[in-house]
């Protein structure tokens, strides 16, 4: 395929069917895809604590 052809906008569908079968993840934007980089540590802990700050809030 030529990197052109690869350029080209693709469909929600497309990407979630290419999706199921990646071996790593990725974002999809304005018909674009672009492979998604490991989450760090810190970002792991950012996103528990602020997990667990919504959790807190939503109960109340």
């Amino acid at each position: 395929m030529s990197t052109s052809a690869q350029q080209l906008p693709i469909t929600t569908a497309e990407f979630l069917a290419g999706e199921l079968r990646a071996e790593v993840r990725h974002e999809f934007v304005d018909g674009r895809v672009y492979a998604m980089s490991e989450a760090s540590r810190r970002h792991n802990a950012i996103c528990g604590d602020l997990y667990r700050a919504l959790k807190a809030h939503l109960a109340d």
